[in-house]
């Protein structure tokens, strides 16, 4: 079965299921609905999009070297063998914004690396200030278990990676903290709050409440130094006023006195719906109204894309000469980013000019056998 059989099937499926329980006496509206079911308006036009490519900037290695991170924050954040990371450009803005203690949202594309725009400064802050008190310091949200879920592995596997090379014990405390959490990892977090906790929404509220919950939040042993809300884009409506009345709530009765909120999201603005300036002012407004903090354009940090291809969009003769040419060999990459086809297709459904960069591209699919 192609994919073109296979989203007629589901379109299908679809319209006979709506069908089996609406049923329309008018004539008239009956015709209409039947009119918006041949024309499809019950179900989108598919996309077709390209994986991004960001803009990379320093590896931490580097910015060590400069000191915008602690020595120790470089050895933690290395790759499966040892080499050090390289950031994002986004994510080196965020490294920076937290160095200078301002609050920042971060919005880029999925899998962009947005956990690590907060992970490293705080990692790179319980480094630089280290703590004997027991409380955390650094608040993670997020929407989803799930989410909590694999952001703890992915912090599991940077210990065990540190453990391993280094033969010294990880030198920042974290846990997750959620309505999945058995009581006997529970016991221990209470017995021994870490630094950086990973938790919910429900699970925050609950915890300003709970008596056995108090140990988490002290303001005399420093308070919060970061509240982080991942995927901004799902509070809104009533939702989205009690997770800004929640969020109140924590800074009233643990925030430290130069708390730096975080924000991210890969979908705060729709692609193309503006430039970067009314976007980033739209951005700021939502941010300021959640988290009860004013911020301006200048603190929300986009992604910066880039092209793949070199040369540019081709002319028609390039690209039909193209067409009749053989394809480069799967090795031959430098081959492939000048190639006619795959500039065009970049140009088509990868990304596209805006004031001062790049924006990703979206294109509709006419999947109709018309």
């Amino acid at each position: 079965m192609s994919v073109f059989d296979l989203h007629e099937r589901v379109v299908a499926d679809y319209r006979e299921f709506v069908r089996s329980f609406i049923e329309v006496a008018d004539d008239r509206a009956r015709a209409e609905v039947e009119r918006a079911f041949e024309e499809g308006r019950l179900w989108p036009d598919a996309l077709l999009q390209l994986s991004p490519s960001y803009a990379r900037a320093e590896t931490v290695d580097e910015l060590a070297a400069r000191g915008a991170i602690h020595r120790e924050t470089a050895e933690i954040f290395r790759g499966e063998r040892g080499e050090p990371m390289r950031l994002y450009r986004h994510q080196a803005a965020a490294v920076e914004s937290a160095r200078a203690g301002r609050s920042y949202v971060v919005t880029s594309g999925t899998g962009s690396g947005k956990s690590l725009t907060y992970f490293l400064p705080i990692v790179d802050a319980a480094l630089r200030a280290p703590s004997a008190a027991e409380r955390v310091a650094a608040l993670v949200v997020y929407p989803m278990n799930a989410l909590a879920n694999s952001q703890l592995q992915a912090l599991e596997t940077l210990r065990q990676r540190y453990e391993q090379r280094t033969g010294r014990p990880f030198p920042v405390t974290f846990g997750k903290y959620t309505g999945d959490t058995r009581a006997e990892a529970r016991n221990a977090l209470h017995a021994h709050p870490p630094r950086l906790l990973l938790t919910n929404y429900v699970m925050a509220e609950l915890m300003l409440v709970r008596p056995e919950d108090q140990r988490f939040f002290d303001r005399a042993g420093g308070g919060l130094r970061f509240l982080v809300f991942d995927e901004l884009h799902t509070y809104r409506g009533r939702q989205g006023a009690d997770v800004a009345m929640l969020i109140r709530r924590l800074k009233e009765r643990c925030a430290g006195p130069e708390l730096i909120h975080v924000g991210t999201s890969a979908t705060m603005i729709s692609a193309g719906a503006s430039e970067p300036g009314p976007r980033r002012v739209a951005v700021a407004d939502f941010a300021s109204r959640l988290f009860g903090h004013a911020f301006d354009a200048g603190q929300v940090i986009e992604e910066t894309l880039e092209p793949v291809t070199v040369g540019g969009p081709p002319s028609a003769e390039e690209l039909a000469a193209a067409l009749d040419a053989p394809a480069p060999a799967p090795a031959a990459a430098d081959a492939f980013r000048r190639h006619p086809l795959a500039r065009w297709l970049e140009a088509q459904v990868g990304v596209e000019r805006e004031a001062g960069g790049w924006r990703l591209g979206l294109a509709a699919l006419d999947l109709s056998t018309g």
